[in-house]
Formats: structure tokens, C-alpha cells, sequence
């Protein structure tokens, strides 16, 4: 499965979170109702030819393990490319980890992962979040997203995909950012994400990212 968002009942461009949305570890705090709120940082056309942010079907999943992320809510960006998720503390069901994940072409997709907390998340997308989110939804799904095409690695529980590793993944991700065309090569910048942060365990070398990808 791919880190795309999702189109009638299919999701788009099985290319193993194939070249497609990302996420990061945006601020939280506070108790009550939680919601996750930021905007969609459109890439330049050389690495997103033909998209925009503006009024955008958006997905909202949980991540799982050894399975798909699960369909949590749909919403739109707003004109500018903002977008904000309805109180979340229902539909969670546990987990506290998610991405989001916006249509932004017919092959491309743009979004984050992040973990949760009570009261309001702030939390920006752009190409090097898309890519930490391919990888967190890899490192977590397993086959169910086409992780071993990044060769063998044990799944991790979603609960340990947390702010220390969202950071790790992000760090990792950004080193490359300007190189990924997000309609082709986010899968395998996720692979070399995750191989040179040990799995989002720790930062990645530039060294490692440039011998990666």
C-alpha cells in the first residue's frame, strides 16, 4: 500500500508508498479534543509537475502493523492550501499515530505522518514530509505496504513511530528533499530513508542519504 490518498475505493499508484506522501512531527500539547491543523507547502513543477494545494480531497488514516493505515476521516484544503481535521479523540481508536495525505495531482500525493497528542497539532506538509511518511507507513505495514522493497526489516507497532522518530525520519528525508520527484521516486527515497536512520532510530549521515539516493 502507498501513502497516497485514496480515490473511490482504490488507492493510487501502488508503487509501494510508491513516490508519494509524507509527513513529520509537527508541536502538540494541551488536554481535550485533539486536532491536527497546518497547511500543504506546494514543491516547485520539476518535482510536482501540474499540482495544487488548493481545495484538495485529504485523507486522514491510523497507522497499523502489518496491515494498511485505516481510513480515519476525508477533508479538503481550504483556497490557500490549509487544512484542519475534525475532533479526533473518537475516531482514533487507540492509536496515535497518523498521516494525512492530499490529491495534489493525478500521480502525486502530499502529506505527513505525526503523532497525536491532546488539544491542537500544528503540523506543515512539503516534499520532505511526504517522504517520512512513505516511510513510516513502510516501516509499519510491512508487505501490506510494500515495505520489503527495502529489503528485510521486522515491523514496528505504531505507537513507536513517536516524535523522537518522526524527527529521525524527517532529518533524514529533508537531506534529499530537493532531488524527489513526488510522482516517482518517494518510494525508494523512503527505502534510504530508512536504511541510513536504522529504521527511524536514529539521524541519518549526509553521506548515507547521498550514497542511498
Amino acid at each position: 500500500m502507498s501513502c497516497t490518498a485514496p480515490r473511490g475505493n482504490r488507492w493510487w499508484i501502488a508503487l509501494a508508498c510508491a513516490g508519494l506522501f509524507a509527513c513529520g512531527d509537527g508541536g502538540g500539547g494541551g488536554g481535550g479534543e485533539t486536532v491536527l491543523t497546518g497547511s500543504l507547502i506546494l514543491p516547485p513543477a520539476n518535482q510536482c509537475a501540474g499540482c495544487t494545494v488548493a481545495n484538495r480531497t485529504t485523507s486522514v488514516l491510523a497507522l497499523n502493523q502489518n496491515a494498511a493505515p485505516r481510513l480515519i476521516t476525508t477533508i479538503a484544503t481550504d483556497a490557500q492550501g490549509g487544512y484542519v481535521t475534525p475532533g479526533l479523540n473518537n475516531l482514533l481508536l487507540g492509536s496515535r499515530a497518523l498521516i494525512v495525505v492530499a490529491s495534489v495531482s493525478q500521480t502525486a500525493g502530499l502529506g505527513g505522518v505525526e503523532s497525536v497528542s491532546g488539544g491542537n497539532n500544528v503540523k506543515d506538509f512539503s516534499v520532505y514530509t511526504q517522504i517520512a511518511c512513505q516511510a513510516a507507513v513502510f516501516l509499519t505495514a510491512g508487505d501490506a505496504g510494500n515495505g520489503t522493497a527495502c529489503g528485510a526489516f521486522a515491523t514496528l507497532d505504531p505507537a513507536l513511530v513517536d516524535g523522537t522518530r518522526i524527527r529521525n525520519l524527517e532529518q533524514a528525508a529533508n537531506l534529499i528533499a530537493d532531488r524527489v520527484n513526488l510522482s516517482t521516486d518517494v518510494a525508494r527515497a523512503a527505502c534510504a530513508v530508512i536504511n541510513c536512520t536504522f529504521a527511524g532510530g536514529a539521524a541519518a549521515s549526509p553521506e548515507c542519504m547521498a550514497g542511498a539516493f
